[in-house]
């Protein structure tokens, strides 16, 4: 119960997994006890469609996005009272994304008119992103750091990078054709190969210098892309390249290096690091050339975790918590579905 008769537009769950967040055409938001199922709070004060919702790191506020343009803040540590400790006005047209800072004390918001804008929690603007001729329909802020994400409308110009502090544009990744919907940022640790950990120096120079300076591994910021149609991306941010990619997926969300997608009404998981290291160690595996070796990578990185049922209702939205701690999914008969891991 909460927005019978609408359509959900919107699902966010709270890093620490306790609540969730759907917000719905009604013009409201719903949050959700995720342990218990049962509805903890309504909030009406949007004048326009809810277009997205986001939680900070820590879990203490909460962030709207509604197709008035507005963007509300809210304070939910007070238990069942949320109360509102900024209002962002700046956009022209619908406000379609929504995310936090790592600090929690910044917002960044993307809208129909073509811009994204970085705000203080208390209101007032602090950053102005341009570059989004046909309009911005997803932003997402990196797990560290000021990197922020836009998606676009029609894939033009692409998924771009952005320094948030300093509104200037960093790199464009060009493969969506269609409305980017939905952004998420991950990371992964891509350990060394053991023949490159255990190469033996040429000179004892050498050998001093790989004493002092043990081999570390590599740490990757990925950059999750989901398409109205269905394409899911992952991005190595710095490593400049597509990582991984997905046809026909009904949603999608990355969290940490864990990807989690819809399909064929089966919530798949693959491990981005898994995976990286599986590709590493491929380029060094002769085997690999005839596909069989890759083949049998590719399915030991993919596991079915859960289904859904009943088969008559089609996915609008999903989100999954912070390690996995529980995955939220709304269907279009308005049911939230929670999954939480079993002991």
């Amino acid at each position: 119960m909460g927005h019978e008769g609408f359509s959900v537009n919107t699902v966010a769950v709270s890093p620490d997994g306790r609540l969730v967040a759907t917000g719905a055409d009604d013009f409201q938001v719903c949050v959700w006890d995720s342990v218990r199922g049962a509805h903890r709070r309504t909030l009406r004060c949007f004048y326009g469609r809810v277009r997205a919702v986001a939680f900070s790191r820590d879990s203490q506020r909460m962030a709207t996005a509604a197709e008035d343009g507005g963007v509300l803040i809210f304070d939910i540590t007070n238990g069942d009272e949320f109360s509102n400790i900024g209002w962002c006005r700046g956009h022209t047209k619908a406000a379609t994304g929504v995310a936090f800072s790592p600090d929690g004390f910044s917002v960044a918001s993307s809208s129909e008119d073509g811009t994204a804008r970085v705000w203080a929690i208390r209101g007032f603007q602090t950053a102005l992103l341009e570059g989004h001729p046909s309009g911005a329909t997803a932003i997402a802020w990196a797990e560290e750091g000021s990197l922020v994400a836009t998606g676009a409308a029609r894939g033009d110009p692409g998924v771009q990078l952005w320094d948030a502090r300093m509104g200037m544009r960093l790199n464009t990744f060009r493969y969506h054709v269609a409305d980017v919907a939905v952004l998420a940022f991950g990371s992964c640790t891509e350990a060394v190969p053991p023949s490159c950990a255990h190469s033996r120096p040429t000179s004892p120079s050498t050998s001093n210098q790989a004493q002092q300076k043990p081999t570390e591994p590599r740490c990757h910021v990925l950059l999750m892309s989901v398409d109205v149609r269905g394409l899911a991306c992952v991005w190595d941010v710095w490593g400049g390249g597509l990582l991984h990619c997905i046809n026909h997926v009904q949603g999608a969300d990355l969290t940490g290096s864990k990807l989690l997608w819809l399909q064929a009404r089966a919530i798949q998981y693959a491990d981005m690091q898994e995976l990286l290291q599986s590709s590493s160690l491929g380029q060094q595996d002769e085997a690999d050339n005839d596909g069989v070796v890759g083949q049998q990578r590719r399915q030991r990185v993919t596991t079915a975790l859960a289904a859904l049922y009943p088969s008559g209702e089609a996915v609008d939205v999903m989100a999954a918590g912070k390690g996995l701690s529980c995955v939220a999914v709304v269907t279009d008969k308005q049911r939230l579905y929670i999954f939480r891991p079993m002991d």
